[in-house]
C-alpha cells in the first residue's frame, strides 16, 4: 500500500485546468445559487461537483487531485455527498431537502401533493381570522381586522398539512373566487425559520406550490394591481373615527360607501397602515394639535417625529421630506445604508450583501441587476459581464452558467453551447468551426469530455 508521503506531488495548476476543461459544459447542482454553497467554496473548491452526465439524479466529483488530473469523476448520490462534506453546515432536514431537489428536479415537490397538503378556502370572517392566526408570518398575522375580507366577494386560499383541524397554515393567498384572481402569496421566505421550514428556498417553494394549484384551478395572478377593484370589505366601526382595515398589498385603496368599503386603486382612503385601523373621521380640534403625522394624520408628540423622505434623484438627492410618527416609521419605511436616510417604503429598495439601498441611489452609484439570478451587485465589487444577447450578468453567475465562445468571443449561457463543442455557441456555422479547427488543432481536445467520467 502506498503511504500518503509516497504519493506523487500533483501540479495543482494543471489539476484545476484539467477539471475546468472537463466540466466546462457540465450542469451544476441545482443548489448552485444557495447561500450554503456560495459561502463555503473552500469545502468544495477541489471537487468540481456537477450533475452526472449518465444519471441526472446523481452528482459526479473528483475524489483527489490525482484522479482529477486523470479526468476521473466519481458518481455519488446527492444526499451522501452533502452528508460527507457539508454535515457541519447543513442540518439533516436541509440535506434531505437539497438531496430531494437534486434527485427530482423539483424543489417544491413535497407541497404539490394534494392528499398530504390539501388546499382549502375560507370565506367566513371567523374562519379568515383563524387562518391568519395560524400562519404564515406577515404584518397581518394574528390581526382581527382581516375579518373584513368576509363581506362575500373574497376568500383566503390556504394549504395545511393533512385535514385542516386548526393546525398550522403553511401558505395562504387572498383570492376573488368569482373573478379567479390571486393576490400576494405567503410565505415570502423572510420568516422561514419561525414558520418551521428548513430554509428560505423551501418556504418560497411552498408558496409557489399554492400558486401553482390556484393557476391549475383557473386562477391568475393580479399582475395589473387592478384585479380586486370593486371587491367588497365589511365596514366594522372601531370607534374614535376609525374602522377595521388590514394592510392591503399592491397599494390598494378603499372607497367608503357607508355600509361597506370597496377596494379600488383610485379609492378615497389609503389602506396601507399595519395597526388594523383606518381613520375615516377626524375627532379632534385642529388647534389642540401641535404635531400631526404627515402619513396617517394622527396626533403625535414632538419627540416621536422622524424625518422621512419620499423621493430621490441624482440632481436633488433625498427630497420630499415629511414628519412621520414612530408607528408609521417602524412599519412603512426603510433606511438606505448608502445615504443613512430614512425613506418611505413606497420608494423602491434593493438588497446587496445584506444591506438595504434606495434603488435610484444604488443604480446611480453603479448597482445593476443580474439578468440571470435577479440579484443586485455593485459594479466596483462585481464587474458585470455583457452577454451576446445584451443581458447583464454578475461574474459569479457567469462562472456558474456562462461561457465565452472560442470563435465569436461572445458570452453565452451554457445551454446555448454547440452540441459537440462546449466552448462554441450553437449559432456558429459548420464552415466557421472547420476553419477554426484548421487554424488551431489543439482546439480538438475539447471535442468530447464524456470520456472523462466513469460510467454510473
Amino acid at each position: 500500500m502506498t503511504n500518503q508521503a509516497d504519493r506523487p506531488i500533483v501540479d495543482m495548476a494543471a489539476f484545476h485546468a484539467a477539471c475546468e476543461a472537463a466540466t466546462a459544459d457540465a450542469t451544476h447542482p441545482v443548489w448552485a445559487y444557495e447561500p450554503f454553497w456560495r459561502d463555503n467554496r473552500k469545502i468544495r473548491a477541489d471537487h468540481y461537483a456537477h450533475m452526472s452526465r449518465n444519471d441526472p439524479a446523481l452528482l459526479a466529483y473528483t475524489q483527489s487531485p490525482e484522479k482529477g488530473l486523470r479526468g476521473i469523476f466519481t458518481p455519488i448520490k446527492p444526499g451522501r455527498y452533502l452528508t460527507k462534506f457539508f454535515s457541519g453546515v447543513l442540518s439533516e432536514r436541509e440535506i434531505a431537502f437539497y438531496a430531494a431537489w437534486q434527485s427530482t428536479g423539483s424543489r417544491g415537490s413535497e407541497w404539490t401533493d394534494a392528499a398530504r397538503y390539501p388546499m382549502t378556502f375560507a370565506s367566513d370572517s371567523a374562519d379568515i381570522v383563524s387562518v391568519y392566526a395560524r400562519g404564515p408570518q406577515s404584518c397581518m398575522t394574528g390581526m382581527e381586522c382581516v375579518s373584513v375580507y368576509g363581506a362575500g366577494d373574497l376568500a383566503i386560499a390556504y394549504l395545511t398539512k393533512g385535514k385542516d383541524a386548526g393546525g398550522q397554515v403553511l401558505a395562504r393567498a387572498l383570492v376573488w373566487p368569482d373573478k379567479k384572481v390571486i393576490g400576494r402569496v405567503y410565505p415570502s421566505g423572510t420568516h422561514w425559520h419561525a414558520e418551521g421550514f428548513v430554509n428560505e428556498t423551501a418556504s418560497q417553494a411552498c408558496g409557489q406550490a399554492l400558486l401553482a394549484r390556484l393557476i391549475a384551478a383557473g386562477y391568475s395572478a393580479d399582475t395589473s394591481s387592478r384585479g380586486f377593484n370593486g371587491a367588497r370589505l365589511t365596514r366594522e366601526d372601531e370607534g374614535d373615527g376609525c374602522c377595521a382595515m388590514p394592510y392591503l398589498d399592491h397599494s390598494y385603496r378603499v372607497t367608503d360607501t357607508g355600509d361597506h368599503f370597496e377596494m379600488n386603486q383610485r379609492g378615497d382612503l389609503l389602506a396601507d397602515t399595519t395597526d388594523g385601523r383606518l381613520r375615516v373621521e377626524e375627532e379632534w380640534e385642529e388647534e389642540d394639535i401641535r404635531w400631526r403625522c404627515d402619513r396617517c394624520g394622527d396626533a403625535m408628540d414632538e419627540d416621536d417625529t422622524q424625518r422621512v423622505y419620499t423621493r430621490w434623484n441624482a440632481h436633488d438627492g433625498a427630497y420630499g421630506s415629511q414628519d412621520w410618527c414612530g408607528h408609521c416609521v417602524a412599519n412603512n419605511t426603510f433606511t438606505c445604508d448608502g445615504l443613512g436616510e430614512v425613506f418611505s417604503s413606497r420608494q423602491d429598495s434593493i438588497y446587496i450583501d445584506d444591506c438595504t439601498y434606495h434603488r435610484g441611489w444604488a443604480e446611480n452609484d453603479g448597482a445593476y441587476e443580474c439578468d440571470q439570478t435577479a440579484n443586485w451587485c455593485f459594479r466596483e465589487d462585481h464587474p458585470p459581464v455583457t452577454m451576446a444577447n445584451g443581458d447583464t450578468w454578475s461574474p459569479e453567475a457567469f462562472h456558474i452558467d456562462g461561457f465565452t465562445c472560442a470563435i465569436t468571443g461572445g458570452n453565452y449561457h451554457r445551454r446555448d453551447a454547440h452540441l459537440g463543442l462546449h466552448t462554441v455557441c450553437s449559432d456558429v456555422s459548420a464552415e466557421d468551426i472547420a476553419a477554426h479547427l484548421a487554424m488551431a488543432p489543439a482546439f480538438e481536445t475539447i471535442l468530447d469530455t464524456n470520456q472523462l467520467e466513469l460510467p454510473v
